[in-house]
């Protein structure tokens, strides 16, 4: 989700980064995609062929704090070499930030009930989208020669977020309330850090 914000951010404010083409925004998308997803997917597959656990899915609320950890220590990496970049503007500070706080409530609640990190994840996204539109005052993103309303990307995030949750139910992998209190746990992350940092 804080490559997904990352692109987003770049495409609604791209000079905000210091260049306004690819070629000069590609290594933060590579780094991001690095220490957000490559490190912590290759962590989690380690520990599964060393036996730390049983599944990729982790089903069982124990499997999920050896890669809870991992994914903490990566973002928290992330954050600490972003935040006094004078090339990276304070929003994308924030989302990394909300993310890590995110994360390490999931960590906490784990101990008593698992969680839905998809929504985790979404909440922390659609909370992003709101902070950038009545925060930080953006209101289109322009891909291109088209421009969309922010509010409209924010709507589609939050459908998103009911498809996935309903599809989480249906599966029968999750409760309604790990549902939902993932929701308001991404949500919490991103105000969180944004009160902290701002």
């Amino acid at each position: 989700m804080l490559t997904y914000a990352l692109i987003l951010l770049l495409a609604i404010d791209p000079y905000s980064f210091g260049s306004s083409n690819l070629k000069g925004q590609l290594p933060l998308i590579v780094i991001c995609v690095v220490y957000t997803v490559l490190f912590p997917l290759i962590s989690i597959l380690v520990m599964k062929l060393i036996g730390f656990m049983d599944n990729l899915e982790m089903a069982d609320r124990q499997e999920r704090i050896g890669p809870l950890i991992i994914t903490i220590v990566f973002y928290t990496w992330m954050f600490v070499n972003i935040r006094h970049n004078p090339g990276i503007p304070e929003s994308f500070s924030v989302i990394t930030l909300g993310s890590v706080f995110a994360l390490g409530l999931s960590f906490l609640v784990n101990v008593f009930d698992k969680v839905s990190l998809h929504s985790v994840g979404l909440g922390g996204l659609i909370g992003f989208v709101g902070l950038l539109i009545f925060a930080f005052d953006y209101d289109w993103i322009s891909i291109g020669n088209i421009s969309i309303q922010l509010v409209v990307v924010l709507i589609c995030l939050i459908l998103s977020a009911g498809a996935v949750g309903t599809s989480r139910l249906f599966l029968n992998v999750h409760k309604s309330s790990q549902i939902y209190g993932g929701f308001v746990i991404g949500l919490l992350g991103q105000l969180a850090a944004w009160r902290f940092l701002l």
